[in-house]
């Protein structure tokens, strides 16, 4: 298996929580130490989702940050067209997600894209960085 490169992360209830919880930041900055490009993939207004990141003082560790309304799929495939530079392809990809069927759908189409349904996992940033590291 390839180590994942690029780390795909949705923003509402994936990486920020509507419910107040305060979800640890640091695990971002480690990844980012690591070398991991990390970006967001939302179906969001892209001025709201800046604001969101700036507001958590995380902004800074997303390279690519693709915030409209198609589906995920298509924005998952322009973050990787954008990461070409990068030598990136779908087999380096992470992909996080709280809704089922994003993350059926990345499963259908882009079957080299490694998936985690976050929710279900009922995991937290540092849970998560636990299951990537295990690529390193």
């Amino acid at each position: 298996m390839n180590k994942p490169l690029l780390v795909i992360f949705d923003l509402d209830e994936t990486l920020i929580h509507s419910d107040d919880q305060h979800e640890d930041f640091t695990i971002l900055s480690k990844m980012h130490d690591k070398g991991y490009i990390l970006a967001i993939a939302s179906r969001n207004d892209y001025y709201k989702v800046i604001e969101i990141l700036h507001r958590f003082s995380i902004h800074d560790y997303f390279r690519y940050i693709m915030a409209d309304f198609r589906p995920k799929v298509y924005q998952v495939r322009e973050i990787v067209k954008l990461s070409h530079e990068d030598s990136i392809d779908f087999k380096h990809v992470i992909f996080i997600d709280d809704y089922l069927p994003n993350i059926q759908r990345i499963n259908s189409d882009e079957p080299d894209v490694i998936t985690y349904h976050f929710r279900t996992m009922d995991m937290t940033l540092t849970d998560l960085s636990k299951s990537i590291v295990k690529f390193e």
